[in-house]
């Protein structure tokens, strides 16, 4: 018997080859530098796993000293059970004595080890031990026996060696998703059995049989089997039948008494392994490959003929689809089921607590221990004998409408799936949506109508009502399930739990009704330990976590593992008492102290509820579970009878997925309706209503479900074989009934409700213990609907969306509609378009994809820029019942941040919402990756979308990274970026990096908001002043003398920094102590002056949050990441503390306010900017230049007067920028280090390495990503800068290539030979250091690509903050009011035909022809085109400032601007004359003609142009092209001044030197 397993740690257990050096060196301490170079052997680390899995002991024996032991181990995550290193010896290897410690620690005998290694030292060591040794497979032994040569042949040893009497007696079960069926996870210990099942090796496929056969019984009734075809197989010989598949193919028709047809489906081609390809390129490869040979087709009796298709592996599911594919072509009504060995698990809960990896632990020992025929062939018989339908299972559920117990259980349910029938596809997804939609939450709201039909009020707030206790006065049976001496027939624990239990618990006599029977110890802990793996405890009761135990003869074997057991259970909380079978028989004086420590328990755990220090997390209390029994339930209660109707739909739902209930077909339900509640009726029309709906919604309304229900006390009458039988109480919990009536479906509440949790699973008090709720909901999911909608305003799917959107979002509101702009959002994404919605703050953003996302069969994800909106949009979804949501923040816990990233892959969740950040770590891809396979995803959804380009670019390059790491995880997902405001530039961002064209950005046509006022104040350089007088008249006229917190309104103040006398923290202290007001104040990072310092930070943060929307005060100052984090709807006025850097930033921060619209109805909300202007304007010109450098721009900033907005904005802007050169050097350098490394085209480096930050050491990775060098990366020490990153270094022509590409998503005109000819000081800079050998080709593309991204960048936030530094100074000096401020805000946004013209000219500048239709309209009446009037003027000189801030130099839209400002008499301005003459500059490599023509054309805009506007026009065209035909062309136009001087000179010249010669002469 195999009880200990040895492994050597170097070269055996992991490849450390790279350390060699230094620990031949001695340089231990430099090796934690390096362990990113080691790799774990994968084969060794599935053994080291599947052998503690089943109990053994893993041990390391070494020469390497216990510090290095323990860093390896830790920096991989590996755990074993005891280490002896190099100074735990005297004697080292080859001696012996290593491994005599080794067995002497653990009391063994030599051959109860087994010893694994990779030298001739570990072979003699384990010889000289006299302990068997195997070498690996890489190692350097020499004279290995080929039966110990391999890793594989150390497992089989191991298995076959096993103490069997130490194995658990239940075995593994067939595991069931959908139609698919297979035996475990492709995952540690399970790996090396498939691959020598794919090898053929014989053993190996015996034992898989033999498990596959063991559960044949638990398979479907089949027609015929057939399999998969290997990547390079295109049909199967008939000689093939000793392939590991055809054996297993024909082992299973036997036992299934089928056929087996391997030659039944061809491929039409080989195919790239599987191993080599993404999910997305499997789908693609394999799709249509299959097909059914006409001449091996079977025809059957049955035509709807059921198919098994058998493969060893299912990955991705792709081949089974298409085969599925290829027979329903063939077989139009056919069912096809799946079977494999196992399937692939891609999450990083394959560790030995997760569940797949401890029902890998228990197949593993069953391969090795399989049944025997005889004992197979018995259960067969005895199965066959009972009146049983075909393959029963159970199925939990957590579930509510109502504050009652949550989790309930249907039990004999059939093992059959629609997912079967292709035909049945659009049922399933249904199914699935609906099914989903009622489990969102626990609780969650009913529908209106079914509220209404139980009679609460609309308005009712259902989620906060008084928890009630669900429990049965009715005698609990057990019949089957506590087990006793069958020989002899004495039960003592039925006889104690009939009996005993009444009689000695008194007032706590009810406890019996909540006593569960045979419980796992994982079940009650949620915690796995090997040698504990598959134990039972007799009794258990979840509510006050106390085990009893029976004890009988078979335990004084046993009584240490007994005791370990119950230490183990104490430190999780749960008290264990044990009775012997004596004690219960007498009833002597111990058995009645144990009873009284039962008692006192549960007294203790009643007392602790009372007090509050124990919280049941559904609020049921042992109090509630008394009086419930005593007193009764009250079944008119409409949230008793909403409890039993979310049941019963669920239920309902789940026999249609069966096939139990087929839609269109009449079906008779009898339900025993044990509790007496009037329920059925209702919850069967809203559950028929909500399926109506989601079929009119998929296009297909004929379907229909048709079931007459009848509802018996008792199951008296006769029934007909077709009718179903349901069993159905919510105040009973099951029993064992349903294993003796297997024609009736029994649905009951669960046991389970929550279980004790500890921090570092040590139970020093029970007080200090957390109550974590067993939840049993897991999404259901499919491939994504993609719809095809009518959503014009009175079609019946317009209708459908509102009827979700009122029951689901807005359940209490009385008159639902969608806002604008919602409704394109929605009707795209659920059309499976990637799409950018654009809404005003305050118009629902959210709505647009949490509505898309529960009307899909999916799983979506939310990336959002900040962990308020994260926090705020949560709190939100909970207080409508939709809880099915979470976060993942740095503010959370490691374990807390792992839990919920493990449900997140296990389905749990709709969406969650997360950092770009989060996607760069090896954890989160791989709940990613878990998700694509095991369920699927929806959407991708960026909020606040336009982050990705502000932000990305600034300082999270994650961001910049988001679109490729989605790309390669989620490529099946849908992009929803959703944001309220975005520049064109950014909004071009977007688009290039999620590939959204044009058609697909949605938004209103309108931005208005009329709940808003805008105004800027002149505070002259006072602003602390004015900002104090500004928020007592704000408080004066919004909250008056009023101190009820109830009817006061909000405000915030934005500050552009945290700390200093700008910064938020500063702020709030000085308004709080001025004026005597509670101000608090919401940063992104903690001040450096305050006390509150990182988790405290993050604590004070989300308090003050939650306290701000709860109205415990009414000022808050706060920087931008307030800005898109709350949703407070009484929010009065916003002031910002010196304009933002942009439009959009004031747009978005203003946009906190008036969010309530009913409040603000009278008197809008107030938005406030405090300006403090520039004196020094002298310099504006050069700094607005957009051919300043920014050298020279940095240089302009620092002469800017020192208080001033454009100071502090600039300052910070510039900054944040690193010189170009050394962003260049580090790019260089980390390139070097790559093409050092080439060939292993993945390394792991620090930013240490490079002397650097993380933040620019990411930004150089990022930069050699936009140049194809770099293909993704990983983070994995955030803190360290530590990065693994994949790459391929690339030829110059390629990286060319690459870099063109990169920047034509910005410049669809950029040429990289054009730099050679460029006017840029920069790019002529760096033409001449390549002409004279200062830097080769490669370092050439790379400054291009820093010159282009740094000017890209810089000129995009100067002009944005031009724009929003104008418009605020007109409005500050008067020359404009509000209103026209406001609607000039708005024309910035404002998207119209117009704004897409603009669009369309920026991106094809190329025919000037077009370039002035902007300023024309057509006259339909007239038939001819008019001059647009002065109030389109000025809508499109906003929305022109918009697209200039986007593009530096287009030819086009520089002529537009020259235009606009002259109609404006702006031509002064940086964006008048100076961008209208570059344009003129390169018009003169136009068509003379063309030029001609667009000065002709712009002659018609006369009537905007003021004279002088015509003379400074005039001028510049004739200085651009002096040829006399213009100017006359011009002078006929405007008859302006100017041209008439010009065109008169001459003549007057000529007449003035005239008449100097001729006045003398006499006529």
């Amino acid at each position: 018997m195999i009880k200990c397993a040895i492994l050597d740690l170097d070269g055996t257990l992991i490849d450390t080859s790279a350390l060699e050096e230094l620990r031949t060196q001695g340089r231990w301490r430099d090796i934690p530098n390096h362990l990113h170079q080691c790799t774990p052997y994968k084969e060794v680390v599935d053994v080291l796993n599947t052998a503690r899995a089943a109990g053994i002991k893993v041990c390391i024996f070494t020469n390497s000293p216990s510090n290095y032991v323990r860093s390896l181990l830790g920096h991989f995550d590996l755990s074993v059970d005891y280490v002896v290193a190099f100074h735990d010896v005297q004697n080292h290897k080859p001696s012996s004595e290593g491994v005599e410690k080794i067995l002497s620690q653990f009391g063994l005998e030599c051959n109860e080890a087994i010893y694994l290694g990779d030298t001739d030292d570990d072979r003699a060591a384990a010889s000289n031990a006299n302990v068997e040794f195997f070498a690996v497979d890489w190692g350097k032994v020499s004279k290995v026996e080929e039966s110990h040569f391999g890793v594989s042949k150390l497992l089989e040893r191991i298995w076959t060696r096993l103490d069997k009497n130490h194995l658990p007696n239940q075995r593994s079960n067939l595991l069931q998703n959908g139609n698919h069926f297979f035996l475990g996870y492709y995952a540690s210990g399970t790996k090396p059995e498939v691959l020598a099942f794919k090898d053929n090796k014989h053993k190996a496929v015996d034992r898989w049989i033999n498990k596959a056969v063991e559960l044949s019984s638990s398979m479907p009734n089949v027609d015929c089997i057939l399999r998969a075809l290997g990547h390079a197989e295109t049909e199967i010989p008939s000689t093939n039948s000793d392939l590991p598949l055809d054996r297993l193919g024909s082992q299973l028709a036997n036992s299934l008494n089928t056929v087996y047809q391997p030659d039944f489906v061809r491929k039409s081609r080989v195919l790239v392994k599987s191993v080599k390809c993404s999910k997305k390129e499997r789908e693609q490869q394999v799709h249509g490959v299959y097909t059914i040979d006409p001449s091996t087709a079977v025809s059957f009796d049955n035509d709807k003929p059921t198919f098994l298709v058998i493969d060893d592996v299912l990955t991705s599911g792709a081949t089974t689809r298409d085969i599925m594919r290829a027979l329903s072509d063939s077989y139009p009504g056919a069912r096809v089921y799946v079977f494999t060995l196992v399937k692939t698990l891609y999450r990083s809960q394959d560790n030995p607590e997760s569940l797949e990896a401890q029902h890998n632990a228990q197949l593993i020992a069953d391969l090795y221990t399989a049944k025997t025929p005889a004992i197979m062939a018995s259960e067969n018989e005895g199965a066959a004998n009972l009146p049983v339908r075909v393959n029963l299972t159970s199925k939990t559920f957590s579930a509510n409408y109502a504050n009652t117990n949550h989790n309930f259980i249907f039990q004999n349910l059939r093992s059959f799936s629609i997912a079967s029938e292709p035909a049945s596809k659009p049922i399933l997804n249904a199914v699935y949506i609906l099914k989903n939609m009622l489990q969102r939450g626990k609780p969650t709201i009913a529908s209106r109508k079914l509220r209404k039909s139980v009679g609460l009020d609309q308005s009712q707030d259902v989620l906060t009502h008084k928890s009630q206790a669900l429990i049965s006065q009715k005698t609990v049976n057990w019949r089957r399930l506590i087990r006793g001496n069958v020989k002899s027939g004495n039960n003592p624990a039925k006889y104690f739990f009939d009996e005993l239990v009444p009689k000695y618990f008194g007032e706590y006599n009810f406890v019996k009704q909540l006593m569960l029977p045979e419980v796992q110890i994982f079940d009650m802990t949620q915690v796995y330990v090997d040698k504990f793996h598959n134990r039972q405890v007799d009794f258990y009761i979840p509510q006050v976590g106390l085990i009893i135990e029976i004890d009988g003869q078979q335990h004084k074997g046993t009584a240490s593992d007994d005791k370990n057991r119950d230490a183990f259970t104490n430190t999780l909380g749960l008290k264990t008492i044990r009775f012997t079978t004596q004690e219960i028989s007498t009833e002597n004086e111990t058995f009645i102290s144990k009873i009284e420590s039962i008692i006192d328990h549960m007294r203790m755990i009643d007392r602790l509820e009372q007090k509050g220090v124990l919280c049941p997390p559904n609020d049921i209390s042992l109090q509630d579970y008394q009086n419930a029994y005593h007193e009764g339930i009250d079944t008119s209660s409409p949230y008793v009878r909403l409890t039993a109707a979310i049941r019963f739909q669920i239920l309902i739902l789940e026999l249609i997925e069966r096939g139990d209930i087929r839609l269109g077909e009449d079906k008779k339900v009898i339900v025993i309706n044990r509790d007496g509640i009037n329920f059925a009726t209702a919850a069967l029309m809203d559950i028929k209503d909500f399926l109506e709906k989601q079929f009119t919604l998929m296009g297909q309304p004929d379907l229909e479900l048709k079931i007459d229900i009848q509802e018996v006390s008792n199951l008296s009458r006769p029934r007909s074989d077709g009718d179903l039988i349901i069993d159905f109480s919510i105040f009973e919990r099951f029993d064992d009934s349903f294993q003796t009536n297997h024609d009736i479906i029994y649905a009951r509440t669960h046991y389970l409700d929550f279980y004790r949790q500890f921090a570092q699973r040590d139970a020093i008090t029970i007080e200090n213990s957390m109550l974590v709720d067993y939840d049993f909901f897991e999404m259901s999911c499919s491939e994504p609907i993609s719809y095809e909608l009518d959503l014009s305003p009175e079609s019946k799917q317009r209708d459908v969306l509102k009827f979700f959107l009122s029951n689901l979002f807005l359940p209490y509101l009385d008159k639902v509609d969608f806002r604008e702009g919602q409704v394109g959002i929605i009707g795209s994404a659920l059309s499976r378009k990637g799409t950018i919605g654009l809404l005003p703050t305050g118009s629902g953003k959210s709505i647009c994809y949490q509505l898309s996302a529960i009307l899909q069969p999916a799983i979506s994800f939310v990336v959002c820029p900040i962990k308020s909106l994260m926090y705020d949009q949560k709190v939100d979804l909970d207080s409508i019942g939709f809880t099915r949501s979470n976060f993942i923040t740095s503010d959370l816990k490691p374990d807390q941040k792992a839990k919920v990233q493990n449900d997140f892959g296990r389905g749990k969740y709709f969406f969650v919402f997360i950092s770009p950040e989060r996607f760069q770590t090896h954890g989160f891809r791989s709940e990613m990756t878990a998700i694509g396979l095991d369920h699927a995803f929806a959407y991708a959804v960026i909020d606040e979308a336009h982050c990705l380009s502000e932000w990305g670019h600034d300082f999270r390059t994650s961001y910049l990274n988001l679109a490729n790491t989605i790309e390669r995880l989620a490529p099946d997902a849908n992009y929803i970026g959703l944001t309220a405001t975005a520049s064109v530039n950014v909004l071009k961002d977007i688009q290039s990096e999620f590939s959204i064209p044009d058609d697909n950005v949605r938004t209103p046509l309108e931005f208005s908001r009329e709940e808003l006022s805008f105004h800027v104040v002149d505070d002259g350089g006072k602003k602390t002043e004015a900002l104090l007088d500004l928020v007592s008249e704000m408080e004066a006229k919004w909250n008056g003398e009023s101190t009820a917190v109830q009817d006061t309104k909000a405000g915030i103040v934005f500050t552009p920094t945290v700390n200093g006398a700008k910064g938020c923290y500063e702020l709030a202290g000085r308004i709080s102590s001025t004026l005597d007001m509670d101000v608090r104040f919401f940063s992104g990072s903690a001040p450096k002056k305050g006390k509150l310092q990182k988790d405290a930070f993050d604590t004070y943060k989300q308090a003050v949050q939650k306290d701000f929307k709860a109205n415990k005060y009414r000022l808050l100052t706060a920087t931008k990441a307030f800005g898109m984090g709350v949703n407070k709807g009484n929010i009065a006025y916003t002031i910002h503390y010196g304009i933002p850097g942009s439009m959009e930033a004031l747009y978005q921060e203003a946009g906190r306010a008036g969010r309530d619209k009913t409040l603000f109805s009278e008197a809008p909300a107030n938005c406030y900017a405090l300006l403090t202007k520039e004196k020094n304007t002298g310099v504006l010109d050069k700094i607005w230049d957009a051919s300043t450098s920014i050298t020279d721009l940095k240089d302009n900033v620092g002469k800017l007067s020192r208080g001033s907005d454009l100071n502090t904005n600039l300052w910070l802007m510039t900054n944040n920028l690193d010189s170009i050169g050394d962003e260049f050097k580090l790019v260089n350098n980390i390139h070097d280090c790559l093409t050092q490394n080439n060939e292993k085209k993945s390394i792991t480096i620090t930013a240490a390495e490079f002397r650097t930050d993380k933040s620019k050491f990411e930004k150089g990775v990022y930069r050699l990503s936009q140049l194809g060098i770099v293909s993704d990366w990983v983070i994995e020490d955030f803190f360290k800068g530590k990065l693994q990153i994949e790459f391929e270094c690339i030829d110059e022509i390629q990286l060319q290539k690459n870099l063109e590409h990169t920047v034509r998503k910005y410049d669809s005109d950029f040429v990289l030979d054009d730099i050679f000819s460029s006017d840029s000081e920069y790019y002529k800079l760096l033409c001449e250091r390549l002409n004279k050998g200062r830097i080769n080709r490669t370092q050439f593309i790379f400054l291009v690509l820093l010159v282009w991204s740094y000017e890209h960048f810089v000129y995009n936030r100067r002009q944005s903050l031009k724009t929003v530094y104008e418009q605020c100074s007109e409005l500050a000096s008067g020359a404009i009011d509000g209103l026209e401020f406001k609607n000039r805000l708005e024309g910035y946004f404002k998207f119209n035909e117009s704004s897409h013209l603009l669009h369309h000219l920026a991106e094809n500048s190329a025919d000037t022809s077009i370039w002035l239709s902007v300023f024309f309209e057509d006259d339909d009446e007239i038939e001819s085109r008019q001059i647009v009037n002065e109030e389109k003027v000025s809508t499109l000189k906003e929305q022109l400032s918009r697209f200039l801030e986007s593009y530096k130099d287009n030819v086009c839209l520089n002529y537009l601007s020259g235009v606009i400002r002259l109609m404006s008499d702006q031509f002064d301005d940086a964006d008048g004359e100076r961008r209208m003459a570059s344009s003129l500059d390169r018009l003169m490599a136009h068509d003379r003609q063309d030029v001609e023509n667009l000065i002709r054309e712009t002659l018609e805009l006369k009537p905007h142009f003021s004279i002088d506007a015509q003379c400074r026009f005039a001028k510049l065209i004739h200085e651009k092209f002096p040829e006399p035909h213009i100017l006359e062309m011009i002078n006929t136009g405007f008859r302006d001044p100017y041209s008439y001087h010009q065109l008169l000179e001459p003549l007057a010249s000529r007449l003035e030197n005239i008449t100097k010669t001729y006045k003398r002469v006499q006529w």
